[in-house]
């Protein structure tokens, strides 16, 4: 894949927070656009609060975020194209380990098939080199066709299936 030359992966700022914040309300957009009721709307506004305080909280050792930024040819200026934020998480099952997951990863739509997700993933690959990291993983909705097809040709595998049954 050629990647254009004018995407740039940082860590953003928090002068970013309206533009990162746009990214994220585009994913929660997307990710809750089959289920509008009540229930969901709860979830979505509890987990952009939660994202929201993970991008623009405290400083953590155990979280990661990287945007991709794509310099508009029309302006100056650069403007995040995508993000990932995620957390380093200690396991014990079969013998212990620390893995990264990835909370969110989203392109704006505009921006998709340029290269900035896989730019993204690299940068996040290399944080795992460096701090001896070996498993990424991440949740898909299994309605999400085009990220579990991004996802699937970028090396990943389902490991899980999760049931839900809504009882009131």
């Amino acid at each position: 894949m050629e990647i254009p030359p004018n995407i740039r992966i940082c860590i953003p700022t928090h002068e970013e927070f309206d533009e990162a914040k746009t990214v994220i309300d585009y994913f929660y957009a997307k990710l809750f656009s089959e289920k509008p009721d009540r229930w969901h709307q709860l979830k979505k506004d509890a987990s952009k609060k939660y994202l929201t305080e993970i991008l623009f909280g405290t400083p953590l050792p155990h979280k990661i975020e990287l945007a991709g930024k794509i310099k508009d040819p029309a302006a100056s200026a650069e403007k995040i194209a995508g993000l990932i934020i995620g957390r380093i998480e200690k396991r014990n099952l079969l013998e212990p380990e620390e893995i990264v997951f990835i909370d969110t990863a989203v392109v704006l739509p505009e921006y998709q098939k340029l290269g900035c997700m896989h730019l993204l993933m690299q940068e996040l690959f290399q944080i795992c080199r460096e701090r001896k990291i070996k498993v990424v993983e991440l949740n898909v909705l299994k309605s999400n066709m085009d990220a579990r097809d991004y996802w699937e040709k970028n090396g990943f595998t389902e490991i899980i299936s999760r049931y839900r049954k809504i009882v009131g």
